[in-house]
This record gives structure tokens, sequence and C-alpha cells, in this order.
């Protein structure tokens, strides 16, 4: 529940949010879940963290600032992620076959008949080109 009076001094609640600025570019923050780990490419690990964007509110009379990370962002952010993994686990499966059948290629093999079941734009395929 987002309150909208201050509980400091019971002035009103501003809405608003926290810049995250990173060079020329300015973003909302964001809450990220777990403590933070450090990576060798950006800084702070965030794969496979929960995320959400950060509400901030700022009371009008005293300054007070709460910030709130909505519970429903969160799932949506995981919901997200999860599927973000599944399509990277896809596209690995096909750069390997790609990988494999390019071998066999530079060997002289023929490549093998593709049935039903191999063909990547096989019926039932989520993501068959019409």
């Amino acid at each position: 529940m987002v309150v909208t009076t201050c509980p400091e001094c019971g002035g009103a609640m501003e809405p608003g949010f926290v810049a995250d600025l990173s060079g020329d570019t300015v973003m909302p923050s964001e809450w990220i879940g777990g403590t933070p780990e450090r990576s060798w490419f950006t800084g702070t690990r965030l794969r496979g963290k929960a995320r959400a964007p950060l509400t901030a509110l700022r009371c009008d009379a005293c300054g007070f600032v709460k910030l709130y990370a909505p519970a429903s962002a969160v799932a949506a952010h995981t919901q997200l992620a999860a599927r973000v993994d599944q399509l990277e686990a896809e596209l690995a499966r096909l750069a390997e076959r790609e990988r494999f059948l390019m071998e066999l290629l530079q060997r002289g093999h023929a490549l093998p008949p593709m049935d039903a079941a191999t063909r990547p734009d096989a019926p039932g395929d989520p993501h068959a080109v019409e």
C-alpha cells in the first residue's frame, strides 16, 4: 500500500522517481534483489536477480522520501527473465546445431535430411515462420 501522507510529519507525499545517471543516459532507478555481486563486464551482476522500478514519494512539508518496489513489477520481471532464459537456451541449441552442420559440410559430408521433428519451422513450433 502506497502512503499518501508523510509518516514523519503528516504532510502530503508527492510522487516522483530517483534518477540513475549513467553517462549521458538518465533512467529511473531499480530495486535489485539480493546483495551486490561484482561483475567484470558490468561492475555489478544483475542476471538472475529480481528487479523492479522504484517509485519514490517525497513529503512536501519535511522532505522525507519513501521508496517502493511494487510486487507486481517484481513478478512481471521474474516471468520475463525466465522467458529470456528459455530463448537463450533455444538459441544456444540452434547455434550448436548450426556448428555441427557446418562442420559436416566442411568435411565434405552431405547434410542429413530434415524430417518434420528436426526442421526449425516444424508444425507446432511456436517460433515457426508462417
